[in-house]
């Protein structure tokens, strides 16, 4: 088994998120040993976020940084442990809802779930959360 890091690498359908999070400089909070839970979106999720908003926080490592770890909690948290609201590492909350089998994190709809690391868990979730304190607005769909 390997880190978070290692792991969405290896999988194949996070390539734009792994990009930014190198481009964020927090590529060393995903290899960490402590345990955490990240909402990773797909390269789908990213297709369909707005080319010009991606390329403008890609240009702005810090705000880029505040949307990631908008994606990333503290701990491992499997998916029958995802409800009610949870805290991000940006230090703001996610409303998790568990109803009818889906699994829905602050609007993004979890596409697999559990997946194993050494370090914590990752869960592909099909759009790019946008913490509210940060300008970039993601689309409506």
């Amino acid at each position: 088994m390997k880190n978070i890091l290692e792991t969405a690498r290896e999988d194949g359908r996070f390539t734009v998120f792994l990009a930014a999070v190198n481009r964020a400089g927090l590529g060393s909070v995903l290899a960490r040993q402590r345990p955490l839970t990240v909402f990773a979106p797909t390269d789908e999720a990213f297709g369909r976020f707005p080319q010009e908003q991606l390329d403008d926080l890609m240009q702005e490592p810090p705000r880029l940084a505040e949307v990631l770890k908008h994606h990333i909690l503290s701990g491992r948290l499997l998916s029958g442990d995802l409800s009610g609201t949870i805290e991000t590492l940006h230090e703001d909350d996610l409303a998790i809802d568990a109803a009818g089998g889906r699994i829905r994190v602050g609007g993004a709809e979890v596409t697999e779930a559990d997946i194993a690391c050494t370090n914590g868990v990752v869960h592909a979730i099909n759009r790019v959360l946008i913490p509210a304190t940060t300008e970039a607005v993601a689309p409506r769909w």
